[in-house]
């Protein structure tokens, strides 16, 4: 995501946050929100993408 929070694409490793209270059903001290990274799938990488690693 962008500075303030917009998705920027294209991308090819995406990111997920995990609300502690989503996953736990409760806000618990011991545990904060995780960021989940991920390859994105095959058929969702577009050129474009793979051009930006180069940029």
């Amino acid at each position: 995501m962008g500075p303030a929070g917009e998705k920027l694409d294209p991308q090819i490793v995406e990111h997920k946050t995990l609300n502690e209270e989503e996953i736990l059903g409760f806000d618990h001290d011991d545990y904060e929100d995780l960021i989940e990274y991920r390859v994105a799938d095959f058929d969702e990488i577009t050129p474009e993408a793979l051009r930006k690693v180069y940029e």
